[in-house]
């Protein structure tokens, strides 16, 4: 790994590109989740959807990690 003075991780081609994929299946996943946003519709069922979405396994979260990882505002 490349460090600059500060202690910065200088990202790799490579790197960059999984970073730019990971955050382009995030938007994607999200615009689909505030689509499914209208009246009837619980926060349990849109974040048991990103769950699938995303691949969340629930076997290996931590056992105090919240109910419900996504937060809904209303």
């Amino acid at each position: 790994r490349i460090f600059h003075e500060e202690m910065i991780y200088i990202k790799s081609p490579e790197q960059i590109a999984k970073i730019r994929a990971a955050g382009s299946l995030s938007a994607k996943i999200m615009r689909q989740a505030l689509e499914m946003c209208d009246e009837g519709v619980t926060s349990i069922e849109i974040d048991s959807f990103i769950d699938n979405a995303i691949g969340v396994d629930p076997a290996v979260l931590h056992p105090l990690a919240p109910p419900f990882r996504f937060g809904v505002s209303i």
